[in-house]
């Protein structure tokens, strides 16, 4: 029971009775909650709470598995772990030197598993380990702009009641708990730092807000221009107490000196400022991570009751390795292949939607390359949902995005993309409509 089936015919219901207004109201909430180059899903959909229950402790059981892989699996040698995933010795020997107990502890208090919801239960297809979590700054908005228009009214009319997450109050305390320097002054400086000149993601003040709510004054500019000093890290002169980083490992190797990384962690470790977070995020951010939670190669390293859960939401999971290019050519209607360190479906490939001779060129390739792949079996049986609108019917599927911020859930990220027939890849960047869920009882 995914949806709460008390309040399924909700929207259909008040579609009817409010007629025209109902889309008005639509058009409206897009409004309110614009963002660049994005479309806000609305009406949220109603999940039974029971769901989102059960979603929200997988997740955090799911995110302390992967802090613990270095350690329980590698037994503390991180460069043996980079070399299972496949990291090239250039950026391993700039990653090794943060393989620090208190960098890799922060380095996970971030976080968003992507499930995919099916009739027989939620798949997780990737682990988000990083600073620019997407939906940590307009969960909350979203819910508390819900709340104030017509179809909330109705729902509490018809005795609903709908859960909201303290999105900001966790991430603020998952924040301030890795922020010693912030914390000892009483107007705490955080530079919120981007890599791409680039850069303009209308979201700026959505995190601005964020931060604020916390005591912190924010600047927002590129790391580059930032200073380390003897004494602190300065930007335009100004003392930085917290920088907080936003954006990908590719983008920090495109646009950033590892000198200057290197700067901000030893700046980090003497107690000058917070640097939240360091680039090791990445190695926990890594799919080839999957084949770690999936294989039954390494199921003696969980217990009965982990083992237990990572075998009912984790499909199995494997790196395009030459040891395993025959099991990815002769299973490739049932496989997707996609690069381990990529974001937004960069480089997804559907195996059934593939010719056989360009599959099996492609994970030849894939097995030569420096860049590791992974190859995973395709979600089926995807939950689909149905949505009225005044004059049509749209049925769309659904990615579902539990935050868990310092290993509390802290909200649900809901991307969800009309129904086109195929396992789609839901996520902005194809096209999705992106929001919140609301756990409904």
């Amino acid at each position: 029971m995914i949806l709460n089936p008390k309040y399924a015919a909700c929207w259909a219901d008040y579609v009817h009775e409010a007629g025209s207004d109902a889309a008005a109201e639509r058009e409206y909430f897009q409004r309110r909650l614009y963002r660049l180059g994005r479309t806000i899903l609305y009406p949220p959909p109603l999940f039974a709470k029971s769901y989102i229950d059960d979603l929200a402790q997988a997740s955090v059981e799911l995110i302390k598995i992967v802090a613990s892989i270095p350690d329980r699996i590698f037994a503390g040698d991180h460069r043996a772990w980079m070399r299972f995933l496949g990291i090239p010795e250039a950026d391993a020997d700039l990653l090794a030197p943060f393989c620090r107990p208190r960098l890799l502890h922060r380095a996970t208090q971030f976080a968003r598993p992507d499930f995919l919801p099916t009739e027989s239960g939620p798949q997780v297809t990737e682990i988000n380990v990083s600073t620019p979590i997407g939906g940590m700054a307009t969960s909350e908005p979203y819910v508390d702009e819900f709340a104030s228009l017509g179809f909330a009214r109705y729902l509490a009319r018809q005795g609903a009641c709908f859960d909201r997450p303290a999105t900001s109050e966790l991430w603020l305390a998952a924040l301030l708990a890795q922020c010693p320097v912030a914390g000892a002054t009483q107007a705490p400086i955080m530079f919120e730092a981007l890599a791409n000149p680039a850069d303009a993601d209308a979201s700026r003040q959505a995190f601005i807000n964020l931060a604020g709510r916390g005591g912190f004054t924010v600047i927002s500019g590129l790391l580059t221009r930032l200073t380390v000093e003897p004494d602190g890290v300065y930007i335009y002169g100004q003392r930085v107490h917290t920088v907080y980083t936003m954006f990908t490992w590719h983008e920090l190797k495109q646009h950033v000196p590892y000198s200057l990384v290197r700067a901000l962690a030893a700046a980090d470790e003497d107690g000058l400022v917070d640097f939240i977070a360091s680039p090791v995020s990445a190695l926990f951010d890594h799919k080839a991570n999957l084949e770690l939670l999936s294989s039954e190669r390494f199921a003696g390293y969980y217990a009965a009751d982990e083992l237990a859960l990572l075998r009912r939401v984790v499909p199995p999971t494997f790196r395009g390795t030459p040891e395993r290019v025959d099991d990815a050519i002769g299973q490739r209607p049932g496989l997707v292949i996609k690069p381990a360190d990529e974001y937004g479906g960069h480089g997804v490939v559907f195996g059934a939607k593939t010719p056989a001779a360009a599959w099996e060129a492609l994970v030849r390739e894939a097995a030569a390359g420096t860049k590791t792949h992974v190859c995973q079996r395709v979600v089926g049986d995807l939950w689909r949902h149905e949505v009225a609108m005044p004059g049509e019917i749209r049925r769309y599927m659904a990615c579902l995005g539990p935050m868990v911020f310092g290993g509390e859930y802290a909200g649900l990220l809901v991307r969800q993309t009309q129904q086109g027939g195929d396992t789609p890849v839901i996520n902005v960047a194809n096209g999705a409509e992106e929001g919140s869920g609301l756990a409904v009882w």
